[in-house]
This record gives structure tokens, sequence and C-alpha cells, in this order.
């Protein structure tokens, strides 16, 4: 695990990326509903088909967010020359143990939402202590703190702009 790895990625895409609730993608119930599936399955690797039993029996699963080895299922696909992609797939979503005032709204998308925020919150907690085991420099530390506090600080700049747009839009 590196320290330029920023574990609060999701929630920037989210604000302004690939996951953001106003895209056309997430309009389809389905699609909502396996929000945490869709954002947490991962491409592990690419490897002969004979090797692939012995690597997964070696996941550090933690540093993907997984609290357990049985919260995700492994999915092979094979691919030409006799070779495999390893994907990890949520089995499990996490809800929310932090009491925080999150407000709630009554429509399918925006319930779908706050469960994949919810998890992905837990998560970020199972890879932060991970790193912090990990990580033994002082300076690297203080990096992945600094790092992470400032693009929470824009985030939430980002998200007081937005709700301030939709507030503005609503009165007019």
């Amino acid at each position: 695990m590196h320290s330029d790895k920023l574990h609060i990625h999701l929630y920037e895409e989210i604000v302004n990326g690939n996951f953001h609730p106003a895209r056309t993608r997430f309009s389809g119930p389905e699609v909502c509903k396996n929000l945490v599936t869709l954002v947490n399955t991962i491409k592990e690797k690419t490897l002969p088909a004979k090797e692939s039993l012995e690597y997964i029996e070696n996941i550090d699963f933690a540093r993907y967010g997984f609290k357990s080895a049985t919260d995700f299922d492994v999915k092979f696909k094979d691919i030409s020359g006799d070779r495999q992609e390893i994907f990890l797939v949520p089995g499990k979503t996490y809800e929310l143990s932090e009491s925080m005032d999150i407000p709630i709204f009554n429509e399918f998308k925006s319930k779908c939402f706050l469960v994949l925020i919810g998890d992905e919150f837990e998560r970020i907690k199972v890879k932060a202590n991970k790193y912090l085991q990990e990580t033994e420099y002082t300076e690297k530390l203080k990096l992945y703190t600094v790092r992470h506090i400032q693009t929470a600080k824009k985030l939430l700049h980002d998200v007081k702009l937005q709700l301030l747009l939709c507030q503005d839009k609503r009165t007019e």
C-alpha cells in the first residue's frame, strides 16, 4: 500500500466524477441497487490459469477494504492463452457504524447512494487501519494524513457549492 493512494477517491468520484448521482447511468433501479458491487468489484490480477488458485489464497483482503475473507467472492474470467482475470466481488454491504448527521431522503436513488457512502466509509476505515499498521515511517503517515485532509476539505467545499446551486434552482 502506498502513501499516494487516496482512500477517499470514491467520494471525489461521487461529487465530481464517474459516480455522480445525476449521471444517466444511475437512472435505473437495478444499477442503484447494486452500487456497492459495481463500485467495489476489483480486477485483481491476470495470471496463467494454473497459478490463479494459489494466488487467491494469499490475497490481503484488508488492503481492498474487506473486513474478512468471507466478505467477497472470487470470480475468474478466462481469457486467451490459458490465462484468467481474477475479480474480487463484494458479497457483503457494510452498514455505517458511526453516528453521523446525514439527511435522510425518501427517493430510492438517494437511499442507495447513502448505503454506498456508509459502506465506503467502513471500507476506508479498514484500508486506513491496514496502512497505519504497515507504515513505519512518520513522514509517510504525515503525507498520507495531509493528502486525505486536503482532499476532504476540497470535497466539502464542492458539495456545499453544489447544494447551494440546487437550492438556488429550487427557489427560482
